[in-house]
């Protein structure tokens, strides 16, 4: 059984991938990017003299407007943003700033645009700043592992996690790693009701207390309908413990479900050391450093290295985080605390627009660009090339690269049409800093086929009573309820599809999903089309395989490989150095029905 927001059928991307008895319909979304946000800024260090702000910026590739509202505080402000410029909006630290411990609030922030944008928010104050990338609300989860640090011991700067909750009647289960202000126990579990809009801040009881490992999840009766954002940090601690001064630090979480398996760190730019931490979702974790150094976890362990220089490759057998630190500035030379949650090398974005912070106190920004290194040449910045002599490898990874590059104070951006970037953008001064992620891209779980069925004859497709409201839709026509009841009974003569059934789970109330691959053994029909038949080397030809009938969902797989962009889709681009005969093998997801296809290009001498 799987849980899924219909309106998410439209952003998938699909390709089948067969597991065991069963088949994944794998989807992708861009978590950066979206039309609809809620977030909170957490508790920051509090000197009003220091001009503090909250700014939120809001970056597109293309002219649209939107609002952002507090609903709780009744406020709401219109704005618009210009192609690949950043728009900034500034917040009153009275209504939208959470300075309280564990009390439910109506601080909850929303953004909602005409189109596509991305955001970034910064909670700034004159020497205590720290901004994160906003994720989107179709990519916000149900279960969260809590990365953040030790307060500043001896004084009442405390390790915090904040919830904002996007749904009405959300119930979130919360187990510390560190006792609470409240009086909460580490490891008891405890629950909090919100409605959308609503956030609850944790701060720890004891100010040298880290938050690290705490795990946030929806209960039963909240169930996967009712995401909600998880944001992290202190609201100012040294990093570490004996290099000054400290600094806010503020970074949203990435859903456990997301965490990845392949990290790069670079050094910051006028920094000289740096902080990292590896985090372990689950038991039996083991990640290695640099292609050398072994780190055993299990659930919630982390391990952290102080004074790094260089640069560092961590891949782990399952899911971590990699959380990279600013140091403070009598260890690091330049800069404060600050804290980055990394993305995964998998989470390359192609295209972004981002933001400097406007500050006296910090006067150098900087921007660490991290690619494979065959896409060494084609990354630009600003519309101009960035020279591949900037860039430098990674230890035991030759696979990417990484660069450091100062910026102007501004708007920016980031293209990379090959095969996607990394980035960070930060800033540093006397004794302060910021850093944010620009972007990432990430896959969400796949929707798993709960039953396909090979035959020509009669099908009844059956879900259980245990659910109310149960109806039926086509996946190629979601909005298009075809039946109601628990069963749904196809006639011959049979057609490909994939059928949902749809129903409300009794507890949590939650729309739940189950997917049945229906297909006939007969071959799909298949045209294979090329934009050319004859090429020199090193140019390339666009492939398309289309397969009849078009309404079914099928798996194709390109031979040979070499040469191609990617050999698992419909349409890869094919490069091939010498004439070569490409083979598209076309198959149901049960490979109830397969049929090949051929198509030659030649490469002329010269």
């Amino acid at each position: 059984m799987r849980l899924l927001q219909r309106q998410l059928l439209q952003l998938f991307v699909i390709a089948l991938l067969l597991l065991d008895n069963t088949t994944a319909l794998a989807q992708s979304v861009t978590p950066t990017k979206g039309k609809e946000f809620w977030f909170g800024f957490m508790k920051n260090y509090e000197v009003e003299s220091f001009q503090e702000s909250l700014d939120v910026f809001v970056v597109s590739d293309q002219s649209t407007s939107g609002t952002i509202s507090i609903p709780g505080q009744g406020y709401s402000q219109s704005f618009t943003v210009s192609p690949n410029v950043t728009t900034t909006l500034t917040l009153d630290n009275a209504i939208a700033e959470v300075f309280s411990n564990q009390v439910i609030e109506n601080r909850g922030i929303l953004i909602e645009t005409e189109d596509t944008v991305a955001v970034f928010a910064i909670n700034f104050n004159g020497y205590t700043a720290d901004g994160t990338k906003i994720l989107p609300t179709q990519t916000l989860g149900t279960e969260y592992m809590v990365a953040s640090y030790y307060g500043l011991s001896g004084y009442s700067y405390n390790s915090e996690f904040l919830i904002v909750a996007t749904e009405d009647d959300t119930e979130v289960e919360i187990t510390p790693s560190a006792a609470t202000m409240g009086g909460n126990a580490a490891g008891v579990p405890f629950t909090v009701q919100l409605n959308a809009g609503q956030v609850y801040q944790v701060r720890a009881a004891g100010s040298g207390d880290d938050f690290t490992g705490t795990v946030v999840k929806a209960t039963a009766a909240s169930g996967g309908c009712r995401p909600f954002a998880v944001f992290s940090g202190t609201d100012c601690t040294n990093i570490p413990a004996s290099c000054y001064a400290c600094d806010h630090i503020y970074e949203q979480n990435f859903p456990t479900e997301t965490w990845g398996t392949d990290f790069y760190l670079a050094p910051f730019q006028g920094a000289t050391t740096y902080t990292y931490r590896i985090l372990a979702y689950g038991n039996g974790t083991t990640a290695t450093i640099d292609g050398t150094t072994n780190v055993n976890l299990n659930a919630g362990q982390w391990v952290e290295y102080n004074s790094v220089t260089g640069s560092h490759c961590v891949v782990a057998n399952q899911g971590i985080a990699v959380i990279q630190y600013m140091e403070g500035v009598t260890c690091a030379v330049n800069g404060d605390p600050a804290m980055l949650i990394l993305n995964d090398a998998n989470q390359k974005i192609d295209n972004i627009t981002f933001s400097t912070v406007e500050s006296t106190v910090i006067t150098q920004h900087n921007l660490t660009v991290i690619i494979t290194a065959d896409d060494l040449g084609n990354i630009t910045l600003d519309g101009s090339v960035i020279d591949p002599a900037v860039f430098s490898d990674f230890p035991n990874c030759p696979s990417h690269v990484w660069a450091n590059i100062s910026l102007t104070a501004g708007s920016h951006t980031l293209d990379a049409p090959g095969n996607g970037v990394t980035a960070y953008v930060y800033g540093t001064g006397s004794a302060e800093s910021y850093a944010y992620s620009v972007g990432s891209f990430s896959p969400v779980p796949p929707i798993i086929i709960d039953d396909a069925i090979c035959t020509n004859d009669q099908v009844i497709l059956e879900i259980s009573q245990n659910y109310y409201n149960p109806f039926w839709y086509n996946y190629t026509a979601p909005e298009d309820t075809i039946a109601l009841g628990y069963q749904y009974i196809i006639e011959p003569p049979i057609e490909n599809g994939i059928y949902v059934g749809v129903g409300n789970d009794f507890i949590s109330g939650c729309s739940e999903e189950f997917y049945f691959s229906v297909e006939v053994p007969v071959p799909p029909t298949i045209d294979v089309f090329q934009s050319a038949t004859e090429i020199c080397q090193y140019q390339s030809v666009q492939l398309n395989a289309v397969a009849y009938p078009t309404n079914a969902v099928y798996y194709y797989s390109w031979s040979p490989t070499a040469g191609l962009d990617n050999p698992n889709i419909a349409d890869p681009v094919a490069t091939p150095l010498e004439t070569t005969t490409y083979t598209v093998t076309v198959t149901t997801p049960t490979e109830c029905a397969t049929n090949s296809a051929d198509v030659t290009i030649e490469v002329l001498d010269g």
